[in-house]
């Protein structure tokens, strides 16, 4: 995805100054559909990727995503400190 993101959201002229507006209208809109009135109105997560230069969203029945190797997790009663978004 990140690929194709690129290769919609350049503008020779305008550099990557429409990329907002590709991520709002491809992105965000379907998925915020599929939140209100399709799949994902009792929660979920998405796995997105394009086939045939189109963005395909499968809707996951998991609502919390799996670490990555090596990564952390937070439990429900840790909170996120800002030592840890500074990465210090």
């Amino acid at each position: 995805m990140p690929t194709w993101l690129s290769v919609k959201g350049y503008d020779r002229l305008m550099g990557a100054r429409p990329l907002g507006r590709i991520i709002q209208e491809h992105v965000k809109k379907p998925i915020a559909e599929e939140l209100l009135f399709g799949r994902l109105n009792n929660g979920g997560a998405v796995r997105v990727r394009v086939e045939e230069g189109r963005l395909v969203f499968e809707c996951l029945e998991e609502t919390v995503p799996k670490p990555r190797e090596g990564g952390e997790t937070l439990e429900e009663d840790d909170s996120i400190t800002p030592e840890m978004v500074n990465g210090v």
